[in-house]
């Protein structure tokens, strides 16, 4: 009985607190969440320049993104509905 309690006690200590929940927690905690969002805002601030004309650059590229992402995704969309009808129409020939 001993040995299983042991052996209980050491799974519950070195695996899941020492590799689990340590290694998570300082994965996934306000320490690195913190130092990630300061390392991103800091690669991101040299697009701050003060000038009217960069700040509307970008703001109608991520527009041309956005419309090029939803004419795309709609154009499969609509792609996927003709090859069904498609295949629903031969395979009733069939």
């Amino acid at each position: 009985m001993e040995i299983i309690t042991v052996n209980t006690v050491f799974f519950g200590y070195k695996i899941t607190f020492q590799l689990i929940d340590k290694g998570f927690v300082e994965l996934l905690g306000p320490f690195n969440l913190a130092h990630s969002l300061n390392f991103i805002s800091a690669r991101f601030s040299w697009l701050q320049s003060g000038f009217l004309i960069n700040y509307l650059i970008v703001l109608l590229f991520g527009l041309f993104l956005s419309l090029i992402f939803f004419i795309l995704y709609y154009f499969v969309l609509f792609f996927d509905f003709i090859i069904i009808f498609f295949c629903y129409c031969f395979l009733s020939l069939i």
